[in-house]
């Protein structure tokens, strides 16, 4: 399952918002684990509020989640019904 390192330029806010999320299914979609909380080398369980981490800023969650992390947790669901409905992702 490993492949080259990509780099990705974010320049839009948008785009930080799917990348999230998408980073957050990566473990999902490589069939290592169920949910994206299972994955203990993800920053997903603090943007859940479960653990702290140094490699964490919650602007995001403040922002576009309301600083809710059920409300991220939702937002990770859906992106991933999308995702298995496109079968690629798509940033605009």
């Amino acid at each position: 399952m490993e492949g080259p390192l990509q780099h990705v330029h974010v320049v839009k806010e948008r785009h930080l918002y799917l990348l999230s999320q998408y980073i957050h299914l990566n473990p999902v979609k490589a069939n290592l684990v169920n949910t994206p909380h299972d994955w203990i080398y993800s920053n997903f369980r603090e943007w859940m509020g479960q653990r702290n981490g140094s490699l964490y800023s919650d602007t995001l969650l403040k922002r576009y989640f309301n600083n809710d992390p059920e409300e991220y947790c939702e937002a990770v669901k859906s992106y991933k019904e999308d995702y298995d409905d496109r079968g690629d992702v798509i940033f605009d």
